[in-house]
């Protein structure tokens, strides 16, 4: 029995491909239709050169975001938060790409455009005036760490505080 749905389920397999196969018959013979397919087919190519681009965009405001943003505190109950930050270059690329969507860029916005006063008087979040590489590495429990290895480091082991 199960031999037979096999075959069976082959055989509408190529019933269905014929039946696609169809649609691009069609498409020969009508010629408003057959423009539009071809249109389509010829801007294959560039699409590829906009999505390039768009991977060059995305990439160069991730890296931006990571140099400006990679030390900011993450606020309580913010869109800013350890899902959605600077800290990775994964997670910047990811924040790019949600925010490219317009799924809640304001309210990053406004996370990350809060001020000392904001986190300290507000929040209860402490600031600090910069990051203290040698602070950082004795929290890891290294030696010396360089700035630019933090922000490849996947997970909570450093929790900077830089605010404003």
């Amino acid at each position: 029995s199960t031999e037979s749905d096999t075959g069976l389920g082959t055989v509408m397999s190529a019933v269905r491909v014929f039946r696609i196969a169809r649609l691009f018959r069609l498409v020969r013979f009508l010629k408003g239709l057959n423009q539009l397919f071809f249109a389509f087919v010829l801007s294959i190519p560039k699409l590829f050169n906009v999505a390039a681009i768009m991977l060059l965009l995305v990439y160069l405001y991730a890296v931006l975001g990571i140099n400006m943003f990679a030390t900011v505190a993450l606020p309580v109950n913010g869109s800013y938060n350890a899902n959605a930050n600077f800290r990775t270059f994964p997670n910047a690329v990811s924040l790019l790409v949600r925010a490219m969507t317009g799924e809640g860029w304001n309210e990053m916005m406004h996370d990350l455009g809060k001020s000392k006063f904001d986190f300290e008087s507000y929040m209860g979040i402490a600031c600090k005036d910069s990051l203290d590489m040698a602070e950082v590495a004795k929290s890891m429990g290294v030696d010396s760490v360089i700035r630019k290895d933090l922000y490849f480091i996947s997970g909570p082991e450093w929790e900077p505080n830089v605010c404003g």
